[in-house]
């Protein structure tokens, strides 16, 4: 883990006082933010239902000019041919076939669906046309699973091992499946030593080649702890359509249990309705226990009430500072979002990202005015790696709320600033789920909640996680111990299949009820930083 480094030279960098901080470069900042106001209006007027990024887009491409150059191209830009992956999110009562003629028209094509979802890939002149259909409510960038960055250590910890000798039941009869994005690499050579000979995959993982192994430690971690089971490496690339059909895929195949360690971060408020969440509800009306990670967020995130003390319209993180610093490298991104309701904010926040010297390097400007998203986000620039700021400004033309609550999320290789860190509320998605189990992370070899282990409630106010699982622990994959709710969830669902061989005729719901009795609670008492408790498989019936 790279965690420690980061905090160290945030450390290093920092000087903290208490009340309002204001820094050297702050006048110069607002009046840079202020100064690009009247520009940016007419910016947000222009965009409809496109998202700021996809906007920007198209303008650029309308002057004639290319707004990413082939080396920094994101990911929804494709690298050869410059096409974008786009997602529609439609409007009630339409279907994909709803925007067959706009696609077409658009020059581009329906690459998969998925609920109110739709993928389209197309050229940027194409944009504005796809984004003026009726049918669509917004055309955005696609959103990206993370790994939650797994074994025999853990075995013992959970006393699987004891559980084995017990009841005589390996996992033999049941089927799980690890769903995971592009990183099953190595996973053919280990079949027959470190995974089962009868391992099977979907044709994503049969016809891949892959570079990243994690994939590959979690299906190790479950054949650890129950060794009899059957696994089946289920993956995808890329966005969350391909998220949700490959999930829907793994289900068709008549799999028990789906060990899930990935997550969307702060892209929908955490209350469980959201597009994901329904996925893994779906998951668990089908009879199949969806085991997830809660996530390793509890260091990412920073929660404040607007305040705006000195009213120049940009948020004072908790009451104190209106640059809040992050160290981020290439590859790292920035998401804002408030307690406004999805596809009906009416309050316009923008986002900035600025270098040492008060310099914009990233920026959001979407337009909320009653019909959009509560959600801003940036990516840093390729070639940096430094501490930045991030500063939140508020459009004065659209109405303000005096007690709004703002999520700020940093993702990817970075670390915000230890004191304005919010360890409540920060699980991933879609830990939220009511159908889901979710999973925190405890250090195998002390037994203490891991700092980042993402925290509950959800906010519709629910317990997660539900439980905790071993992580810190060593794979054939890795080689060197492997941190995170990613270790700790097939810890959760070997543990499920073991129960489950034993007990064949547990229905879901049964399964996940005896599985959190099997806890270090025994089922009596959770919190929101470990559930009902550490798996203790001494305590399965």
């Amino acid at each position: 883990m790279r965690q420690s480094r980061w905090v160290a030279v945030l450390a290093a960098g920092l000087v903290f006082s208490p009340g309002l901080l204001v820094l050297a470069s702050d006048e110069g900042d607002v009046a840079a933010l202020v100064n690009a106001a009247a520009s940016t209006q007419a910016e947000k007027l222009r965009q409809g239902r496109l998202s700021y990024q996809l906007d920007q887009v198209a303008n650029a491409h309308e002057q004639g000019r290319a707004l990413y150059d082939r080396g920094s191209r994101p990911r929804w830009v494709d690298a050869e041919t410059g096409q974008i992956t786009a997602i529609v999110e439609l409007r009630e009562g339409f279907g994909p076939g709803d925007l067959s003629r706009a696609v077409a028209e658009a020059g581009g094509a329906i690459e998969g669906s998925a609920l109110e979802l739709v993928k389209v890939k197309l050229p940027a002149a194409g944009l504005r046309t796809l984004a003026a259909d009726p049918a669509a409510r917004i055309v955005r960038t696609p959103h990206y699973a993370q790994p939650k960055d797994v074994v025999s250590q853990g075995v013992k910890v959970m006393k699987a091992d004891q559980f084995i000798s017990r009841t005589g039941d390996d996992g033999t009869g049941v089927t799980v499946a690890i769903m995971d994005a592009a990183s099953f690499g190595g996973s053919r050579q280990l079949i027959g030593s470190e995974l089962p000979s009868d391992t099977a995959a979907t044709p994503f993982v049969q016809n891949g080649t892959f570079t990243e192994v994690h994939g590959t430690a979690c299906a190790e971690v479950i054949h650890d702890v129950a060794p009899g089971a059957k696994l089946v490496l289920g993956g995808f690339r890329g966005d969350e359509v391909a998220w949700a059909e490959q999930i829907d895929l793994l289900v068709g195949m008549g799999v028990d249990v789906i060990s899930h360690s990935l997550g969307f971060d702060n892209i929908a408020a955490p209350n469980g309705k959201h597009f994901f969440a329904r996925v893994a509800d779906s998951v668990n009306a089908r009879g199949v226990l969806f085991v997830t990670a809660a996530g390793n967020e509890a260091q990412r995130y920073n929660t404040s009430t607007w305040s705006d003390k000195n009213r120049n319209n940009l948020l004072e993180f908790k009451g104190q500072t209106e640059n809040v610093r992050i160290y981020a490298e290439t590859g790292a991104y920035v998401i804002l979002r408030w307690d406004d309701a999805f596809g009906h904010s009416n309050h316009d926040y923008d986002l900035y990202v600025k270098d040492g010297g008060g310099n914009i390097v990233g920026k959001s400007e979407g337009l909320q005015s009653g019909g959009q998203d509560p959600l801003e986000g940036v990516d840093i620039p390729n070639g940096i790696a430094e501490i930045l700021t991030v500063s939140v400004r508020h459009d004065p033309s659209s109405p303000s709320k005096s007690n709004q609550k703002l999520y700020l999320y940093v993702g990817g290789p970075s670390q915000l600033d230890p004191a304005y860190q919010t360890k409540a509320s920060t699980l991933t998605l879609p830990a939220d789920a009511k159908g889901a189990l979710a999973v925190g992370a405890v250090r195998y070899s002390n037994k203490k909640l891991e700092a980042f282990s993402s925290q509950g409630p959800t906010a519709d106010n629910r317990v997660k996680p539900d439980l905790t699982a071993p992580d810190g622990v060593v794979t054939v994959s890795y080689g060197d111990p492997f941190y995170g709710t990613s270790a700790a969830t097939p810890h959760a669902a070997g543990a499920a299949a073991l129960i489950l061989s034993h007990n064949p005729n547990l229905s879901v719901s049964a399964l996940r009820t005896a599985l959190q009795k099997a806890t270090a609670s025994s089922g009596n008492s959770r919190n929101n930083q470990q559930g009902y408790g550490l798996i203790d498989l001494s305590k399965a019936k």
